[in-house]
């Protein structure tokens, strides 16, 4: 559920969303309007009002790319675990998952 006022960023995002809000920035002290800046970008005008004054990230990569946002937040990457090796804790069943026995 969205809180009204207040919109929590991940302490991950923070410092990616901020650098795409100042780059939206000066893209509207160039051209003036947020609709301007939206023609020239390329995407709806809603998108960029809720990153610039909401800091809401579009869940579309292309947008996201549009807009100076990487097409993966840092907050949404997942590491992949190192599969064990033979012998140790757990092999057997990353051996038989990947045989299929």
């Amino acid at each position: 559920m969205k809180k009204d006022a207040e919109y929590f960023v991940d302490s991950k995002d923070r410092d990616v969303i901020f650098s795409a809000q100042s780059k939206l920035w000066g893209l509207h002290g160039r051209l003036r309007s947020w609709r301007a800046v939206a023609r020239k970008i390329g995407v709806n005008v809603s998108y960029i009002s809720d990153l610039v004054l909401k800091s809401i990230a579009p869940s579309n990569k292309d947008v996201r790319k549009k807009i100076f946002l990487p097409r993966c937040l840092p907050s949404e990457l997942r590491f992949k675990q190192p599969a064990p090796r033979l012998g140790q804790n757990g092999w057997e069943g990353a051996y038989f998952k990947k045989v299929k026995r």
